[in-house]
């Protein structure tokens, strides 16, 4: 039986010892939010343009925070 400690916390709702970050619910529905914005606004780029690329980074920060 492994132990495992946890740290609760005001930027993350807990921290495993292991090093799982749990996110609270109501930042999590705040980054679903700006995800589907973002999603939302790249419809009508052209392809493989720079505001595209840009737009794809922000998407990438967006979801990696999420997770």
């Amino acid at each position: 039986m492994d132990v495992v400690g946890v740290d609760l916390g005001v930027k993350s709702l807990a921290t495993l010892s292991t090093g799982e970050v749990f996110v609270g619910a109501k930042s999590k529905r705040r980054l679903e939010t700006k995800l589907s914005r973002l999603q939302y606004l790249n419809r009508h780029k052209t392809k493989f343009s720079r505001q595209l690329e840009k737009s794809a980074t922000q998407n990438s920060s967006v979801t990696q925070h999420d997770s």
